[in-house]
């Protein structure tokens, strides 16, 4: 058969080989040699270890081979690992066994013949988490059960595909009921199939739990609200692309072709994930977004064509935009690296199951609307306020419910757990305390969000009346109660000749109300082992079972005792010295009661024979009669029938529950996100957090006002905690030193403004929050070689889509843009964007090191404020920050203090001093440079371009100093190109003008200005003339004139006089200057 034919895919089992290290495992190199890559499944026939009985089709009546069987489950699920039961054992063969070696650790079956591998039956589970946990999809395939007589040969096995096993459909579930064991579902957070799409209105992304049936689509998406979507809730794989991403249909203009920066980033993003993620590779399809991925989805998960997903249409109306990739990593919603934990300080440190954590997390990337904020709030506070007992509830994955009951695999402890979460629910919501039922009420609303269909509290706790009621009339009060119905006592002591499965009546008991027969002479484990199902079910669902169960017991009880309990008798009085003791052994591995010991010398009745194990082969060294071994094959019959019977009650009473499965996954829902809450409401009682005033709908005027704010991650009363209070009534451009706290306000602002959108605590005294429409925190940024952009080219792509989104009801925090770039453009270019958010109205919070934007003509409104971190000195005189923001504006970097602070050697910091203080005989911008700068701008005003003349700049230097000093008469005198300074000005410091003969002017402050002039005349041209100023000494020294250097240089820059050097304009090592002018 050729293996490229018939829908099998030999290329992908290879690519997966490629890409693993084999060579790591000299097993696995052996395997892959004997691998045949003509055959579809990789097993040379040759080789001993499978065989085939020709080509055979499904449906066809001839037996069939594990090979020609595998070869039919291949064909139909050609990229996934079949695993076959096989006895106690799930088998692969060929790349199967391969993978099975390669991805989830196992051993090979031999080191020759066809490669091989398999796992236990009991840790099937494990075995698929493995590979799931890869990106590896699963077939499971069982035995059909027989029934035949005990001790003949079993029939040759039928086979059936029990279950497909996927990433976003991990758990294997088959016979749970049966086998009375509960399914591990973790916190049910299994990750979804995603679909990416793009359309006019922007992205779209297809979200589909398959266990649920539900499919939740996000539509009009920003590429970073997408990209963050993406990251936050993890892939199943494959990533279904659709063939309109990338069309352009998401931009306009110049971009409609997808190549656009968000488009640019999106994609990047896309291919980040599938590089990152485990086995996620991209599937392109075409046809209806939503309806074509369902299909492929059917198909892949072996769920009929005609099964009903529920649509769940995530609406962005009203409520606010998504929280960009960016954002989301920023405030540590996302984990990111430095940033601290958001989710983390929102609950307390132990005991909150993940379920709750994963929910808090959907609800900050995508903040909910308005009102179910308030409900939350609301609920919030009457939890904290209720002096009632609270209601037990069980958080039970609702991925779980649907799955088990829908299958009928439902086991009797998990009814017992469905039970307890029903009841907590209904007792919520039929509270007796007002307020706990107010809560509960409230709590409906963000869960129907969560589900995307409305509940009714009415109806709901009426559903979880029902179907406590129907799960108590079935299930056993000692499992509802929670008592053990098993108990294995067996510990590590061996009995005389070391047989593990000979232990005696004490190692073992039953708990609870319905206990086996005791019999006479029987050991306990044999009841035990055949009995294991006792107590799931109340005893009158199986009452028929149960009475031939017990009837069976006490006729081999009886048999027992007259056909072996004499031999056993008779042996040991006869018993001499060292012989071995005779004694009725239970075998567990064939589950019988045989004797043992027997010496030759004893007579033997003729009723005595040896028995045959389970496969039908003599034991010749255990004894027992015909009756015997009757009696035990009716009692085991009896058994099997009565554990039938209990998975049936099970089985039907999931059939039973079936109409109410979608009322008890709202149930699990509601009884997670409601935990979620009390626990953060406990949490924020624990952190003295307080309930923030969201303003009401359509209030833009009233500011957002904070009172006692703190950073999330530190504490309300901590020692080192400095508590900031303010109002943000429009934009704040926020100044301050490095190390006091900039970046540090900014993510405290967001996250306390994002609490308070999703109706959550927030750390601070008071708050009082206006609804927003969208939060935006942009931090500094990083290159990105991956998409050939430098820092600064990063930095302007986020902000370009800040401001497509902004508007009046945004929150934006922008810290330390322009730092990709040389000083000056990053201020003009900060500047501008200052300007263009406050036009659009938002709030928010503008920090920057430029301090030159300090003196730029900003056009803004008067909402646009300045603040500062202050700073103060400490007991020993050094300028330290004390975290704390206020009103004014700051020039003081503390950059080289900072330097000390954080190892720097001393010696390396004072020769940065002193070449700060030399920093104006640097050499200069070369004029060639400048003109070509210079030649794209207009040429209006000549004469200014030319220089202007010495009266001019007389004029713009008088103006600067007037202002910077607050004085009326300011002295500005003139040095002629062939004159020198007067000496007295060698004692002052004095910031001065030179204009070259070329027209080409320079600012600067010296402390020496005759030494400085020299200087500039012997490095440029000698044709300089000047105009100086002197500092007054009350004004402030060496730190005034620095400032009143920075604003001359923008008022030279305004006036368009050319200046060959403006490098100084952006001064901001020395103190705080007026903010006036």
């Amino acid at each position: 058969m050729d293996a490229r034919e018939g829908g099998f895919d030999v290329d992908f089992w290879w690519t997966q080989i490629q890409n693993f290290n084999a060579s790591a495992k000299p097993s696995t190199r052996g395997m892959i040699k004997r691998l045949d890559r003509n055959d579809p499944l990789g097993v040379d026939l040759g080789l001993r270890g499978a065989s085939t009985r020709g080509v055979v089709r499904e449906g066809s009546t001839k037996r069939l081979t594990l090979y020609d069987y595998a070869l039919l489950v291949k064909r139909a699920h050609p990229r996934k690992v079949s695993l076959i039961r096989v006895g106690e054992f799930y088998e692969c063969l060929g790349y199967d066994a391969v993978m099975l070696v390669m991805y989830a650790g196992l051993n090979p079956m031999g080191i020759s013949g066809v490669p091989k591998a398999g796992c236990p039956a009991v840790k099937i589970q494990e075995t698929l988490d493995r590979l799931t946990s890869r990106g590896f999809s699963c077939v499971v395939c069982e035995e059909a059960p027989t029934m035949n007589k005990y001790g003949q040969p079993p029939p040759p096995k039928d086979r059936y595909i029990a279950a497909i096993v996927t990433p976003a459909s991990p758990n294997y579930v088959k016979g749970a009921a049966s086998m009375g064991e509960d399914v591990d579902f973790g916190d049910g957070g299994a990750p979804p199939v995603i679909g990416l799409a793009s359309s006019a209105l922007g992205y779209t992304v297809v979200q589909i739990e398959p266990d649920l049936r539900r499919v939740s689509v996000l539509e009009g998406l920003t590429a970073e609200a997408a990209a963050a979507k993406l990251s936050s809730g993890g892939i199943a794989p494959p990533l279904y692309r659709h063939e309109s991403l990338g069309s352009g249909h998401a931009q306009s203009g110049r971009n409609a072709a997808g190549t656009s920066a968000p488009s640019r980033r999106l994609r990047w993003e896309v291919q980040s994930i599938l590089s990152a993620a485990e086995g996620v590779d991209a599937v392109k399809y075409s046809g209806d977004v939503v309806d074509k991925l369902l299909d492929l989805v059917r198909l892949d998960h072996g769920i009929s064509p005609n099964q009903m997903f529920t649509r769940v249409n995530v609406e962005n109306n009203g409520r606010p935009a998504p929280l960009s990739l960016s954002t989301a990593q920023q405030l540590g919603i996302l984990p990111t690296r430095s940033v601290p934990p958001l989710l983390t300080h929102l609950l307390p440190e132990r005991s909150v199951p993940a379920a709750c954590r994963s929910y808090l997390q959907e609800l900050l990337l995508h903040p909910p609307p308005p009102e179910t904020a308030m409900s939350i709030q609301e609920a919030c506070t009457l939890f904290m306020k209720t002096t009632s007992a609270m209601p037990q509830l069980e958080v039970l994955p609702p991925s779980k419910v649907a799955k088990l009951l829908s299958q009928r695999e439902a086991s009797h402890t998990f009814f017992a757990d469905l039970a307890s979460m029903a009841r907590g629910v209904s007792a919520l919501l039929t509270h007796q305390d007002e307020n706990m039922r107010r809560a509960g009420d409230l709590m409906i609303d963000p869960t129907s969000l969560k589900l995307g269909s409305k509940l009714t509290g009415d109806i709901l706790a009426k559903s979880c009346i029902e179907a406590t009621s129907m799960i108590e009339a079935v299930i056993s009060d000692d499992v509802l109660n929670g008592a053990l119905i098993l108990r294995d006592k067996i510990d590590d002591r061996d009995d005389d000749d070391g047989d593990s499965d000979d232990r005696d009546d004490s190692a073992f008991i039953m708990e609870g109300t319905d206990q086996p027969l005791k019999l006479e002479n029987i050991p306990n484990r044999f009841t035990f082992e055949n009995e294991r199902w006792r107590g799931r079910v109340r005893q009158e669902h199986i009452s028929e079972a149960l009475e031939k169960v017990e009837k069976t017991a006490r006729k081999l009880e009886k048999v027992v005792k007259e056909d072996l309990i004499p031999v056993i008798e008779e042996v040991s009085a006869e018993r001499k010295g060292k012989a071995k003791k005779c004694e009725l052994e239970y075998d567990m591995r064939n589950n019988s009661l045989w004797v043992r010991h027997i010496p030759k010398s004893v007579k033997r009745c003729d009723s005595l024979i040896h028995p045959r194990d389970r496969f039908g082969k003599e034991v010749a060294d255990r004894w027992s009669t015909e009756r015997v071994e009757d009696a035990l094959d009716d009692y085991r019959v009896a058994t099997q029938r009565a554990a039938k019977a209990v998975s049936d009650t099970l089985a039907n009473l999931a059939e039973d529950l079936q109409e109410h499965i979608s009322s008890l996954v709202g149930a699990a829902t509601l009884s997670t996100v409601t935990t979620a809450i009390l626990a953060h409401a406990s949490n924020a009682i624990n952190k003295r957090w307080s309930c923030p005033t969201l303003l009401p709908e359509g209030d833009t005027a009233s500011p957002l006002s904070v009172e006692g704010l703190v950073p999330f991650w530190m504490r309300m009363d901590g020692a080192e905690t400095v508590p900031n209070t303010f109002d943000l009534e429009g934009l704040v451009l926020l100044t301050g030193p490095n190390m006091a706290g900039k970046s540090t306000v900014l993510r405290s602002v967001a996250a306390l403004a994002l609490l308070a959108q999703c109706g959550l605590h927030v750390p601070a005294i008071s708050a009082q929050v206006p609804r927003l429409d969208s939060l935006i925190v942009r931090m500094a940024s990083t290159d990105s070689p991956v998409e050939g952009l430098s820092s600064f080219a990063v930095e302007m792509l986020e902000i370009k889509s800040m401001l497509s989104s902004c508007s009046a009801r945004s929150l934006i925090m922008v810290d330390e843009l322009g730092r990709g770039t040389e000083a000056s453009h990053g201020t003009a270019i900060g500047g501008a964007v200052v300007e263009a958010l406050d036009e659009c109205g938002a709030r928010g919070i503008f920090a920057t090191h430029l301090h030159g934007i300090l003196d730029l003509p900003l056009r803004v409104s008067p909402y646009t404020q300045r603040a500062r971190m202050e700073t103060a000195h400490t007991e020993d005189g050094i300028l330290r920050p004390t975290w704390r923001m206020i009103p004014g504006e700051c020039r003081e970097s503390l950059a080289l203090q900072t330097a000390l602070d954080c190892g720097i050697p001393r010696s390396v910091v004072a020769r940065a001093n002193v070449l700060l203080m030399e920093e104006a005989k640097l050499p200069l911008i070369g004029s060639s440079i400048v003109a070509s700068t210079m030649s794209g701008l207009t040429n209006e005003d000549t004469n200014a371009r030319n220089g202007g003349d010495v009266n001019a700049l007389k004029s713009i230097l008088a103006d600067a100093a007037t202002k910077a000093f607050q004085m009326d008469d300011v002295d500005v005198i003139s040095v002629g190109p062939n004159e020198m300074p007067p000496l007295s000005s060698a004692g002052q410091t004095c910031v001065y003008i030179l204009r070259r003969g070329d027209g080409w002017c320079y600012c600067g402050e010296s402390d020496h200005l005759p030494t400085r002039l020299t200087s500039h005349r012997q490095s440029t041209v000698r044709l300089i003339e000047l105009v100086y100023v002197a500092v007054p000494k009350e004004a402030g020294g060496k730190s005034a004139a620095r400032s009143l250097e920075s604003r001359v240089i923008q008022a030279l820059n305004l006036a368009r006089v050319p200046l060959w050097s403006d490098q100084d304009a952006s001064h901001k090592n020395f103190g705080a200057a007026s903010s006036s002018g």
